[in-house]
């Protein structure tokens, strides 16, 4: 049984446990527990536990890492500590941010990884948003002594909708930043240059076309 699992059983037993102390009270007539009694106390006690069972763990974060490290190979994911995992466990994020969550938003990343891989060469920053949980994480890169890219900060991790950002952005949604009919553009066009693509581009009534589509991702990639 996963961690997150066994946590969420402890929580809805304490939960319970609470809940059914606080109606048995009420339809006994009772009052409810003075502040300082030792019956609000125990009630304070327990409603922080299950806080701290919500919140994600150094270990949980771990093994995140781990799963993004194989996801995106050869490109290493590193989670700058601790301001990721303090993020990850902000009240402000609303709903909490989980492990599962987590390992899926980086499953989904990989299938993106020429993309994000091609970005990090491209940009110093970026972010990554995936607007079905509303989570953002904004990426830095490192390279090594040649200059080659070869990791990825994960800087920090923020649930919101409508994220905004100057940086350039990789959204996790199907069909955004895929590729487009490789070698389709070189097939029509021959040796490809910013100039020849644009003016391609611009004499095209249908702009809905898989070769259309190509045209612009050459922009987005290569002329900006």
């Amino acid at each position: 049984m996963k961690k997150n699992q066994l946590r969420k059983i402890i929580k809805e037993v304490l939960e319970e446990s609470l809940w059914d102390n606080i109606n048995a009270k009420r339809k006994s007539g009772r009052k409810p527990a003075r502040k300082g009694s030792k019956a609000y106390k125990a009630a304070v006690a327990a409603g922080k536990k299950l806080m701290e069972i919500e919140e994600m763990t150094s270990s949980e974060l771990d093994s995140i890492e781990r799963h993004a490290d194989a996801e995106l190979n050869p490109i290493d994911i590193e989670f700058a500590a601790p301001h990721f995992l303090q993020q990850a466990n902000n009240k402000r994020n609303g709903k909490d941010i989980t492990q599962d969550e987590l390992d899926a938003f980086f499953s989904r990343l990989a299938k993106k990884k020429e993309a994000f891989i091609d970005f990090l060469k491209r940009y110093h920053e970026l972010v990554v948003k995936d607007r079905n949980t509303s989570i953002n994480i904004p990426f830095t890169r490192e390279t090594d002594l040649k200059g080659m890219v070869n990791k990825a900060i994960a800087k920090t991790v923020y649930r919101k909708q409508n994220f905004g950002t100057s940086n350039k952005v990789i959204a996790l949604e199907e069909g955004i930043d895929d590729p487009v009919k490789p070698g389709i553009l070189k097939d029509r066009l021959g040796k490809l240059s910013c100039s020849k693509v644009r003016a391609a581009k611009e004499g095209l009534e249908d702009k809905g076309t898989h070769y259309a589509k190509a045209l612009q991702r050459y922009l987005n990639y290569h002329c900006q």
